[in-house]
């Protein structure tokens, strides 16, 4: 899960709401099971840091991603301009992962 600084990665990754917010610094982790149509799907959800200076270790993760959700905060159109470097390192770094835009913060 990748996007700016506050876009509210966190937020989705944990589906918890905090108005004082702690900021991600570089990559927390979360394991999650799904059942779908009879099956288990494991997922690692990687919740990675907005901020420039984790931006390029935060490239070296994309490596074995096999989806990619890029998030950006709806109120905020910088957010949603800056998708476009998001997405440039995903296709760099993980040509075969499986993408989704999510706009967040609507309410």
């Amino acid at each position: 899960m990748v996007g700016d600084s506050s876009s509210g990665k966190s937020r989705l990754v944990y589906n918890s709401f905090h108005p004082i917010p702690n900021r991600t610094v570089s990559v927390e982790f979360r394991s999650k099971e799904i059942h779908l149509a009879g099956k288990v799907l494991k997922m690692q959800i990687w919740d990675t840091g907005g901020q420039k200076p984790t931006r390029r270790d935060v490239e070296a993760y994309y490596t074995r991603a096999r989806g990619v959700v890029l998030v950006y905060d709806i109120t905020n159109t910088l957010s949603f301009a800056n998708l476009v470097s998001w997405h440039q390192g995903v296709v760099q770094y993980a040509p075969q992962a499986k993408l989704l835009v999510v706009g967040n913060k609507c309410d």
